[in-house]
């Protein structure tokens, strides 16, 4: 092994040069292992650790990365419900459909989006950091990203070892340091647990680690050696079991964690150092008296904060209130005395409940963010800003089908003092389709050099030249294709035709039918006239295509087969 002296805090890491095997006992020690400036050795310690057991078996190969929707491309519109003086400062809200797409987005007080980027199947949790600048959660990668204040990404942070870094919470502090979480499956014989658990259980923990500013790890914690299994008031003998869901962390006032456990119903607090348990709040290892007049306390919370009036907030889901309805919760803790008040509490007089997701956030002015997370997707998510007094001063909701993790609000502009929209298109002033408005280039740039009406990057094999393009008369046996359909004619010579196809009716208002002498299987592409690709698949040839929601007008289908194209324009008129 290797070692290094940290500041930020002081403390010695040791970088064992050979892994450790699992289930297996280390033990370390040290006999006046260091010498100070004068040369003297000193430093005596011994302690041990124990490596976890069996892994639950993952995944080995990485799912693709989501395909764009290019029907659903266009982000949410937003409805404002009120408007009544609410406090300064921009929204950082993450909305997203089912199945995949999803944007973050910057809104002003009045929804006006100040920055907007689609990421598909990718960005969750966009969020402000207090280090000063913002980030998201690449759940493709499996990553969270940092962005500068002018929203470019700077870099990446995910969980050391085993198990998959958890996309609810990151943490960036003031002193550069990173909080990060990991969910950790392993599996395990609940039959010796509770009767009728499954002897191979795959059971997911949940593990926090600080890292400093180089990405070394400073502190983990457990879930598996701190919180009983039992713990978990459900169902303990199905085959997967998640028992303690974090979904949420902060640092308290004294810099300790705070941990929010979704499936406990718990929230808990622990020191940041030796990673023990100071106190858990709520669930079945409740350790305190709660006053909680009508509730009796939160279930399936969400986003627990600590306040700078030393009071504690979360998102109460409400889950297993009667009746249903969430709510945002303040509660004020005498850790002598071991009693939980809440001092403060808004519920929706629409009575909203979100099954999932949400978050309660405490405002500068004395205002609070609520984000209603899974609320009513089907008719829109919603996000509403209460002030002390409960009353609500702005309400938006989003279109019918979005939904966001998360609304938080910041007084945080882009370091051009601008509006930054992503606008994709094409960038290049010199293709047919340049798009002045473009900012970011999304590769659809068509070029036609020699004017002969087909373009270089779709099906003009050579577009320096105006003879040669899919119209083009080829002329037999002069080694030139010059009708772009993958080979020259060959007049005199015996040999086996080329695949063509046809389609038909052409035009058509619906359905368009592809046929050939020779069934293929072939990749399709179908592009608008200019070169925007519309869809694309695989299909066996026959085949029939519905072309029922396109708007008529002039479209290109593309085939690739055995790595030739094969190209025929259509046109689509409705009737």
């Amino acid at each position: 092994f290797d070692f290094q002296i940290r500041r930020n805090p002081a403390r010695i890491v040791i970088n064992p040069t050979v892994n450790f095997e699992r289930d297996e006992t280390v033990h370390v020690s040290c006999n006046n292992c260091f010498n100070d400036t004068n040369g003297n050795p000193f430093g005596q310690f011994t302690y041990s650790f124990h490596t976890t057991g069996n892994q639950a078996a993952k995944a080995s190969v990485k799912a693709p990365k989501p395909a764009l929707n290019v029907e659903k491309l266009m982000p949410p519109q937003f409805e404002i419900l009120v408007n009544e003086n609410p406090g300064p400062g921009n929204y950082f809200i993450h909305p997203h459909t089912t199945p995949s797409n999803s944007w973050v987005m910057i809104l002003d007080s009045v929804c006006n989006v100040l920055y907007e980027e689609i990421l598909v199947g990718m960005g969750t949790n966009f969020d402000f950091q207090r280090s000063g600048y913002p980030s998201y959660m690449d759940r493709y990668n499996n990553w969270w990203v940092v962005l500068d204040s002018a929203m470019a990404p700077t870099e990446t942070i995910s969980h050391q070892g085993d198990g998959q870094t958890d996309d609810h919470e990151f943490l960036m502090l003031e002193n550069g340091n990173f909080v990060v979480a990991a969910n950790d499956a392993q599996t395990i014989d609940m039959s010796v647990i509770v009767e009728g658990g499954s002897t191979e259980a795959n059971v997911t923990g949940y593990i926090i680690q600080e890292m400093d500013d180089d990405q070394l790890l400073f502190t983990e914690w457990r879930s598996w050696d701190h919180f009983e299994i039992t713990d978990y008031d459900s169902n303990l003998t199905l085959e997967a079991i998640d028992y303690v869901h974090g979904n949420a962390f902060d640092i308290d006032y004294d810099g300790n964690f705070l941990l929010s456990s979704r499936s406990l119903n718990e929230i808990t607090k622990i020191n940041r150092i030796t990673t023990e348990t100071i106190w858990r709040f709520g669930g079945t290892q409740n350790q305190f008296e709660i006053s909680d007049q009508g509730f009796g306390g939160f279930s399936m919370q969400h986003d627990i904060s600590a306040l700078d009036n030393g009071n504690y907030m979360l998102f109460d889901n409400g889950n297993n209130h009667n009746p249903q309805r969430s709510r945002a919760v303040e509660y004020f803790i005498d850790e002598d005395l071991m009693q939980a008040s809440r001092v403060w509490q808004f519920v929706h007089p629409d009575q909203l409940f979100a099954p999932s997701q949400g978050n309660a956030q405490r405002l500068p002015n004395g205002n609070t963010v609520l984000g209603y997370g899974t609320y009513n997707q089907l008719g829109g998510g919603r996000v509403t800003e209460v002030n002390a007094a409960g009353e609500i001063v702005f309400e938006f909701k989003m279109e019918p089908g979005h939904t966001t993790y998360r609304a938080r609000k910041y007084d945080f502009a882009t370091s051009t003092d601008t509006v930054v929209v992503i606008v994709p298109g094409c960038t290049d002033d010199t293709a047919v389709n340049f798009d002045p408005e473009a900012n970011e280039d999304n590769g659809t740039c068509l070029h036609d050099l020699d004017e002969d009406g087909f373009y270089d990057e779709v099906d003009d094999c050579d577009d320096t030249n105006e003879d040669i393009n899919p119209d083009g008369v080829e002329i037999p046996n002069d080694g030139i294709d010059q009708d772009c359909n993958g080979e020259d004619l060959v007049v005199g010579v015996a040999e086996e035709s080329s695949f063509s196809f046809s389609i038909y009716p052409n035009p058509t208002d619906q359905f368009l039918s592809v046929s050939s002498s020779t069934p293929s299987l072939a990749n399709y592409y179908v592009f608008d006239i200019e070169g925007r690709l519309l869809d694309s698949g695989k299909i066996s040839i026959p085949h029939t295509f519905n072309f029922h929601d396109y708007s008529s007008g002039k479209y290109l289908l593309q085939l690739e087969i055995n790595g030739r194209n094969y190209t025929n324009d259509f046109v689509i008129q409705h009737h």
